[in-house]
C-alpha cells in the first residue's frame, strides 16, 4: 500500500522512521500519539491504516482509511489503499468503486488500473472492463504484462470475446510484442476466426521460425482449416522442438485421427510414453485409442492407471465410462457418472462423457436426465470452430460418399469364401454406415426386435 503522496509531514517523521524500519508496535503507538494531538490528519490516519493492514487487522484498518478520504478526498493514494483493503476483504465491488476513484484522481496509477481491470475481469464484467482498456490503457501502458496474465486467465475460463477485445487492444499499441500476437490468435481461433487467426500466425511463424507456442497454435489451425497436411507439418515440427510438450503431442494424436491414420497416431502415443511413461494425459489417451478399436480391457487398464496418476484426468473418466456403456454394465456405467460428472468440465472429454451418459440413461429409461446429457453434449459441440463451419448440405453429401465408398470396397461384393455367400439359410452380416450419432441407439433396438436378427457392437 502506499504511505503517502507527499511525504511524510514534520511531526510524522518518527512515527514513520519507526513503521519503515519495521518496529509496527512502537510506529503504532506513535501514530495514535499522533492523531491524539491532530485528530484529522488525514495522512495520519492513512499511514496507521497501511500498518494495520501490514497486520492483518483489516477492519480496523478500513476504518482509517474511511476517516483518510473523509478528510481528503481528493488524494488518490487513500483511495487505492481502501480498495486494496476492500480487495483483500473480499469486497470486490467497493474495491471496484475505490480503484475507480483513485483512477478519477490520478489516470496514470498503473496500480490501481491493474487491478480494477483484475476484479472486473473475474466478476465478468466485460463491458466495463473493455470500457476501462479503451479509456486508460494509453496512460497505464506499464501495466501491460499484467493484462495479459488477466487475458490468459479469461482464455482459460472460456471469457474468450472479452479475451480477444483485450489482446486486439494490445495488438493495435504493442504490434511486436509476440506473446500478444500468440495470445491473439489463440483467442481468434477459439472463436472460429480462422482467416484471421492464419494471417496473425503466419506472420508469427515468419518472424519466429523456431517458437513451439506459435507453430502449435499453427498446427490446429491448419487443422480447424482442413489442411491437413500443413496441420501435421506444424505440430511434428512443433513437437521435434519441444519434444516434452504433451498438448502438442496431443493435437497431433487428433489429427492423425482425423486422417484415419490410427498407426500414426499411436506412434506419437508410444514416443510420448517412452519418455514419460507417467503421463496421465497420454495414458488416456491411449485408453481411448484402444477403446476406439474396441480394446476395451486395454482401455479400461489404461484410463485406470491415469487416473491412479491424477484423479481428475477427464478423459479417463469418459473412456471408463464409455466402456461400461459398450459392455452394458449400466450399473457399473451409472457410478461411473456419478464420479465423473462433477470432474470433466470444459474440455473435448466432456463431449464424449456426455454423450456416453446420455446413452446410459436413455438405456435405463431415464429420458430426461439422457436428454440433459445429449444438449450438454451439442451445447459443447456447437461451440467448436470446425461445429460453426459445418454446412448440412455438405454433411448429406458426406453421408453418400460414405455409402459409395463401403459400396465399392471388397466387403459389399460377393465372395466365394463366405459361407453367408455360398448358402442360402446362412446369416449374413449387415453395416449400416453414414448415419449421424444421434437416433442410432433407437435404430438398434427397432432393427433388435426381430428375432432373426443379432446386433453386435463394434469388434476389433
Amino acid at each position: 500500500m502506499t504511505e503517502n503522496r507527499d511525504g511524510p509531514k514534520p511531526d510524522l517523521s518518527g512515527a514513520l522512521k519507526l513503521h519503515q524500519a519495521g518496529r509496527l508496535e512502537v510506529a503504532q503507538a506513535a501514530y495514535e500519539a499522533v492523531l491524539a494531538a491532530h485528530p484529522d490528519n488525514a495522512d495520519t490516519e492513512n499511514l496507521l491504516g497501511v500498518l494495520l493492514a501490514q497486520k492483518d487487522q483489516l477492519s480496523d484498518a478500513m476504518a482509517r482509511f474511511a476517516r483518510a478520504t473523509a478528510l481528503a478526498p481528493g488524494v488518490a493514494d487513500y483511495w487505492f489503499n481502501r480498495g486494496e483493503c476492500a480487495r483483500r476483504m473480499a469486497q470486490p465491488e467497493n474495491a471496484i468503486d475505490w480503484y475507480r476513484a483513485a483512477l478519477r484522481l490520478r489516470p496514470q496509477y498503473k496500480d490501481a488500473f491493474s487491478n480494477l481491470a483484475a476484479l472486473l475481469a473475474q466478476a465478468d464484467r466485460h463491458d466495463e472492463f473493455v470500457e476501462l482498456l479503451r479509456d486508460h490503457l494509453d496512460a497505464n501502458l506499464e501495466a501491460t504484462a499484467h493484462l495479459v496474465q488477466i487475458g490468459q486467465d479469461l482464455l482459460a475460463r472460456r471469457a474468450t470475446e472479452t479475451a480477444a477485445h483485450l489482446f486486439e487492444i494490445l495488438a493495435a499499441r504493442q504490434p511486436d510484442d509476440r506473446i500478444v500476437a500468440r495470445n491473439l490468435s489463440a483467442a481468434l481461433l477459439r472463436l472460429g476466426k480462422l482467416d484471421a487467426a492464419h494471417a496473425r500466425l503466419q506472420a508469427l511463424t515468419q518472424g519466429h521460425p523456431d517458437w513451439p507456442d506459435a507453430l502449435h497454435l499453427l498446427g490446429l489451425c491448419f487443422d480447424e482449416m482442413d489442411q491437413i497436411d500443413h496441420a501435421i507439418e506444424a505440430l511434428s515440427r512443433a513437437l521435434e522442438l519441444a519434444p516434452a510438450r504433451i498438448d502438442t503431442a496431443l493435437a497431433l494424436i487428433q489429427v492423425y485421427e482425423r486422417r484415419r491414420n490410427p498407426a500414426a497416431a499411436r506412434a506419437v502415443i508410444d514416443a510420448a510414453l517412452g519418455a514419460n511413461p507417467d503421463e496421465p494425459r497420454m495414458l488416456a489417451r491411449l485408453a481411448e485409442h484402444h477403446e476406439r478399436v474396441s480394446r476395451l480391457d486395454e482401455a479400461q487398464a489404461a484410463a485406470n492407471r491415469a487416473l491412479k496418476l491424477n484423479p481428475r484426468e477427464p478423459m479417463a473418466h469418459a473412456v471408463l465410462l464409455q466402456t461400461a456403456a459398450r459392455i452394458k454394465d449400466y450399473e457399473l456405467a451409472r457410478e461411473r457418472i456419478r464420479t465423473g460428472a462433477n470432474i470433466v468440465h470444459g474440455t473435448a472429454a466432456e463431449i464424449r462423457f456426455s454423450y456416453a451418459a446420455g446413452r446410459v440413461c436413455e438405456a435405463t429409461g431415464e429420458y430426461e436426465e439422457a436428454f440433459r446429457f445429449y444438449m450438454r453434449a451439442n451445447q459443447l459441440f456447437r461451440e467448436l470452430p470446425r461445429a460453426r463451419r459445418v454446412k448440412s448440405h455438405e454433411h448429406l453429401s458426406r453421408l453418400q460418399d460414405s455409402r459409395r465408398a463401403f459400396e465399392a470396397t471388397a466387403y459389399a461384393a460377393p465372395r466365394a469364401d463366405r459361407a453367408w455367400d455360398r448358402e442360402p439359410n446362412s446369416l449374413s452380416p449387415v453395416f449400416l454406415v453414414g448415419f449421424p450419432r444421434s437416433g442410432t441407439t433407437m435404430l438398434e433396438r427397432l432393427i433388435g426386435t426381430s428375432p432373426n436378427v443379432r446386433i453386435s457392437d463394434e469388434l476389433p
